[in-house]
């Protein structure tokens, strides 16, 4: 394991980056004090994110296949942001 400082941190990020990415943990400290870990992603973990399915979950609360109202009229009805 390995200790920077917030200042390396801020200035020598690409440094802490190549750390990481050789499997080494990264502790950063202010004023002596551990504030953060800086920890390599487990391969497992990156591989396993997949982005949802959302066609397949409108299919399932509507089996019509529609939505009843369409998107920009459900954000106009609702005060939200309209575009244009």
């Amino acid at each position: 394991m390995k200790t920077a400082t917030l200042r390396q941190l801020r200035n020598e990020t690409n440094t802490l980056i190549k750390w990481v990415e050789a499997g080494e943990t990264v502790v950063v400290t202010k004023r002596s004090k551990p504030i953060l870990r800086l920890l390599p992603v487990a391969p497992s973990e990156s591989e396993s994110c997949r982005i949802p399915d959302f066609e397949a979950r409108q299919y399932e609360i509507f089996p019509e296949g529609r939505l009843p109202v369409p998107g920009h009229a459900l954000v106009v009805k609702t005060g939200g942001f309209c575009p244009n």
